[in-house]
C-alpha cells in the first residue's frame, strides 16, 4: 500500500450525526477526539478507483441483499484486476533484479549490513574506505540510497505532537496545535517540531512470495498446510477465534466481500504487539515500538528478529494520549490488505491477491489498555476479559481497584443487599464482542461529557478503539493476557515479595509464609552458585535473587520457577501448605508451556487455576479488606489463561518475549541525548530495508557477516582434541568444556561442564 503523505491526510472516520463532536483539549475525559464511528474509508491514490463505503450499496447507506452485495464487490474486484495488470510487467522486471545484482553491489550491501548490525556511526563508516583501500567503497549516502532502491519501499513521515500526545492524521489532520497539551505543531519557520515515521508493511509481506528462495516459499506455506488434530491445541490455528474466522466473509465498512478469511493458503495471519521502553536509565522518557509478527512462518522461526516487521516507533518523551492517531496509517494498510493487493508468486509463476489479517494483539496490561481504550487495572472493572467489579481499600486514598473473588467482608458489600459477595471462578461474567462494542458506542456517543465519564467508569471502556474497524479481531478474546508479564514479571515476583515480608508493608497476619532473612539469603546464594552446573543452552546465568533483583529477568524467573525453586524452597516454609501451593503453580505453568495441549491438559488448567487462586486468597489475602492489595488484577487474570488458550492457541503464540528482545536491540541505536527518537527511526528504517533485501533477493548468506558453518560430527571428539587443549567447544556453537587438570581455576568461574560419555565414544578413543 502506498501510504498517504502528510500533505494528503488519511481518510476520516464517520461521525455520528446525532451526537455533537466533543473535543476536550488537555482533559482526562474518556471521550477523546480520535474516533467517531467504527467505519473507515479506504482511500486510493487513484481518484477513479472505487472506495469501500457503507453507502455504496443503496442510496440510504443500507446494504442490499447478500447476492447484490457480493455481486457489487465482484464488480469492484474486476476493476482492480484490470487496473493492476499494468503493474505486472514492472513487478516481473523488479523480480529479476536479484539475478542482476553484481558482486560489487553485494560488497556495498555488506558494508550497509555491517553498519546496521554493529550500530556503526557515520563517521566510522566513512573511515572504512581508508582502512581497507583494496575494497570497493561508496559513501554512506550512496550506499543507503542503493539499499533503499533495492528494498522498494520508503518510510512515510507524519507530523505529531512534540510531547507525543497524538499524531496529526485523521481527525487531527487539519490541526496546527495539539488538542491535548496545546503545543504548536510547527516551529517559527513552519517546520514540524516532531514526526512519527511509519514503515509500510505491504511491500515487506509481498517480498516473502516474490523471493527466489525456495526455503522462504516453503516456510510461508506453514499456516496453509497446517492440519489440526482433534482434541489437541498446537498453534493459533487450533484456536476457536481462527476457526470462527475461517467460516466468515471479510467485511470492510459493513460491506461483505466475496472472500472468506484465509480462503487462500497464501493469506497471511498477523499479530501485533507494542510495549513502552525507556531509552535511558533515568526512565524519564519512553517510546513505543509497533511490531507486527508473521504467523504464516513456522513457530521455530516466526519470532526471529529478521522476520519481525517494525512499522514504526511512537516517539517520546511520554506515553501517547491518543494511540489510535499513531496507528491510523497501519489501520488503512490493514484494510487494504484485507481487500487484497496484487502480488507475484515467484515459485508458482502467477499473480494473486495477497491478503493479510490481523488476528492477535498482545502485550502487558498497560499496553493493551491503551490500544483497547479501556480503563485498565485502576478502573472499577479492571479486567478486560470479564466484568468483575473491583474494590478500593476502605478508608484509603489509593485509587487502585482490586479484584478478590471473596469480598464478603468488604464494607461496601456488607452495606448492599444486592452486591455479589463471592464470585465463582469457573463462571465469571465474561465480556463478549457484541457487548463490548455496544458499551464502547454508548461511551463514544454520549450526549454530554459527564454522561460519557459516568458510562466509562461503569463499563471500564473509554470509547471505540480504532482496531475495531478490523473485522478479523474479536473484543476482548483477540487480546489475550501476556503469559510472560503475567506469571514471570508479576505473580512470581509478588510471591517473592510476600515470602520476604516486603509486599507493600503488609504483614502475614494469621499466615506463616515469611522466610527468615538468612534463609532467603541462602536461597539467593544457591541460585547464583547453580550457574556453575547449568549448561548455557538451558538458561541465562541466574543471578543472586536476594541481592541482584534488578538483574533478574523474566527469562531467569521462568527457569527459577520451574527448576530451581522447587528444590531451593523445599522444607523452607514453617508450614508445608505454602510450599505445596507453590508447587501447584509450577505444575500449571509447565502445562501451559507445552507445545501441545490435550483436552486433559486443558481440564487440569480449568480446575487448577481456580483452585490455586482460591487457595491463594485463603493463605495470603485471608479475606481482610485492609489486605486488598494482595488481590491485584495479575492474580485474577490467571483465571482466564485456559480460555485464552482455547481461543488463541498456546501461550507462546502471544507472549512478549520477542517484543522485549526487540526493544533491547533498539537501545544501542541511540547515540544522541538530544535526538534519541530520530536515531531509533533511522535504525528501524535501515534495518527494515536490510531485512527486505535479504528476503527479496535471497541474500541471507552473503549478508550474514558470520563465519560459515563447518561440517559437524555429532557426539564425537578426537583423542587429540582432549589431549592438546584445556578447553574445547562442541561443534555448532555448543557449550565450552574444560579439562580440570589443564585449565585455570577460580572461585567465580562459570563452569557448564556436564558431559555424558557413551560407550561408543570411548571406543573411538
Amino acid at each position: 500500500m502506498q501510504a498517504d503523505s502528510p500533505q494528503s491526510p488519511p481518510s476520516h472516520l464517520f461521525e455520528d450525526s446525532s451526537t455533537p463532536n466533543k473535543t476536550i483539549p488537555g482533559s482526562d475525559d474518556p471521550v477523546q477526539p480520535t474516533l467517531h464511528s467504527q467505519r473507515v474509508l479506504v482511500e486510493s491514490d487513484d481518484e477513479e478507483e472505487p472506495v469501500f463505503l457503507a453507502a455504496a450499496v443503496g442510496g440510504d447507506g443500507d446494504l442490499g441483499d447478500e447476492d447484490e452485495e457480493i455481486a457489487d464487490a465482484e464488480v469492484q474486484y474486476q476493476y482492480y484486476a484490470e487496473s493492476d495488470e499494468m503493474l505486472e510487467e514492472f513487478e516481473r522486471e523488479m523480480a529479476e533484479i536479484a539475478e542482476e545484482i553484481t558482486d560489487e553491489e553485494i560488497a556495498y550491501l555488506r558494508h550497509f549490513a555491517l553498519k546496521i548490525d554493529t550500530h556503526m556511526s557515520d563517521e566510522t563508516f566513512e573511515k572504512l574506505e581508508f582502512a581497507f583501500p583494496e575494497s570497493p567503497f561508496q559513501s554512506y549516502k550512496l550506499t543507503k540510497a542503493r539499499a533503499e532502491f533495492l528494498a522498494q519501499f520508503k518510510p512515510v513521515p507524519y507530523d505529531c505532537c512534540v510531547a507525543s500526545c497524538c499524531c496529526f492524521v485523521g481527525p487531527h489532520a487539519e490541526l496546527d496545535t495539539c488538542p491535548y497539551c496545546q503545543e504548536p505543531c510547527f516551529d517559527s519557520q513552519g517546520r514540524p517540531r516532531k514526526q512519527f515515521t511509519y514503515v509500510p508493511m505491504s511491500p515487506r509481506l509481498k517480498a516473502f512470495y516474490e523471493s527466489p528462495s525456495a526455503e522462504i516459499s516453503k516456510n510461508m506455506r506453514y499456516r496453509g498446510e497446517f492440519k489440526s488434530e482433534d482434541g489437541i491445541i498446537q498453534d493459533f490455528m487450533d484456536g476457536s477465534n481462527y476457526k470462527q474466522l475461517r467460516e466468515q466473509h471479510v467485511t470492510i465498512n459493513d460491506q461483505r466481500l466475496p472472500h472468506k478469511f484465509f480462503d487462500d493458503p497464501r493469506d497471511i495471519a498477523l499479530g501485533f504487539s507494542t510495549d513502552g521502553f525507556c531509552p535511558f536509565k533515568r526512565r524519564k522518557k519512553t517510546c513505543w515500538p509497533l511490531l507486527v509478527y508473521n504467523y504464516n512462518l513456522p513457530p521455530e522461526i516466526q519470532f526471529w528478529v529478521q522476520h519481525i516487521l517494525c512499522i514504526g516507533v511512537i516517539p517520546g518523551p511520554k506515553k501517547p494520549k491518543d494511540f489510535d492517531s499513531f496507528f491510523w496509517p497501519a489501520i488503512e494498510e490493514f484494510l487494504k490488505l484485507a481487500r487484497g493487493v496484487r502480488c507475484l508468486d515467484r515459485h508458482a509463476l502467477e499473480h494473486f491477491w495477497l491478503r493479510a489479517y490481523l488476528i492477535l494483539c498482545f502485550g502487558d496490561i498497560p499496553a493493551m489498555s491503551m490500544i483497547m481504550r479501556i480503563k485498565g487495572h485502576n478502573g472499577l472493572l479492571p479486567c478486560r476479559m470479564c466484568e468483575i467489579n473491583g474494590f478500593r481499600i476502605p478508608d484509603s486514598r489509593n485509587p487502585v481497584h482490586y479484584v478478590p473473588l471473596d469480598r464478603s467482608k468488604h464494607p461496601s458489600v456488607c452495606a448492599s443487599a444486592s452486591a455479589i459477595k463471592v464470585y465463582t471462578p469457573t463462571s465469571l461474567p465474561r465480556r463478549t464482542h457484541q457487548r463490548f462494542m455496544a458499551q464502547a458506542r454508548e461511551v463514544q456517543f454520549a450526549r454530554t461529557n459527564a454522561e460519557s465519564e459516568k458510562l466509562a467508569k461503569q463499563y471500564g471502556i473509554k470509547g471505540i478503539p480504532i482496531l475495531s474497524t478490523l473485522s478479523s479481531l474479536f473484543f476482548p478474546s483477540s487480546f489475550p493476557y501476556d503469559f510472560m508479564h503475567l506469571i514471570f514479571e508479576n505473580v512470581m515476583k509478588n510471591l517473592v515479595l510476600l515470602w520476604t515480608g516486603s509486599y507493600k508493608g503488609i504483614d502475614e497476619g494469621t499466615g506463616d509464609y515469611e522466610l527468615a532473612p538468612h534463609v532467603w539469603e541462602a536461597i539467593g546464594a544457591a541460585t547464583a552458585a547453580s550457574t556453575r552446573t547449568i549448561p548455557s543452552a538451558f538458561a541465562a546465568s541466574p543471578a543472586n535473587i536476594a541481592d541482584e533483583k534488578a538483574s533478574s529477568t523474566a527469562d531467569m524467573w521462568s527457569f527459577w520457577l520451574q527448576y530451581l525453586g522447587p528444590v531451593l524452597l523445599s522444607r523452607k516454609f514453617r508450614r508445608p501448605i505454602y510450599f505445596q501451593h507453590f508447587i501447584e503453580l509450577v505444575k500449571l505453568v509447565r502445562i501451559c508451556l507445552q507445545f501441545e495441549l490435550t483436552a486433559e491438559d486443558l481440564q487440569i488448567l480449568r480446575d487448577g487455576f481456580p483452585n490455586w487462586v482460591l487457595q491463594y486468597e485463603k493463605l495470603y489475602y485471608q479475606f481482610k479488606p485492609e489486605c486488598l492489595p494482595l488481590c491485584p488484577l495479575t492474580i485474577h487474570a490467571v483465571l482466564h489463561i485456559p480460555d485464552n488458550i482455547v481461543e488463541t492457541g498456546p501461550v507462546w503464540t502471544s507472549w512478549a518475549f520477542p517484543t522485549e528482545r526487540f526493544c533491547g536491540r533498539l537501545l544501542p541505536a541511540i547515540r544522541s541525548w538530544r535526538h534519541p527518537f530520530a536515531n531509533l527511526d533511522n535504525y528501524v528504517v535501515a534495518s527494515s530495508q536490510l531485512n527486505q533485501i535479504k528476503v527479496k533477493y535471497d541474500l541471507f548468506s552473503p549478508l550474514s557477516l558470520k563465519r560459515p558453518k563447518t561440517a559437524e560430527i555429532p557426539n564425537s571428539f578426537s583423542h587429540k582434541d582432549f589431549e592438546q587443549w584445556a578447553r574445547v567447544r562442541r561443534l555448532g556453537d555448543g557449550d565450552d568444556m574444560r579439562a580440570s587438570t589443564l585449565d585455570f581455576d577460580s572461585e567465580d568461574r562459570w563452569d557448564a561442564t556436564f558431559v555424558r560419555v557413551h560407550d561408543r565414544i570411548l571406543a573411538s578413543f
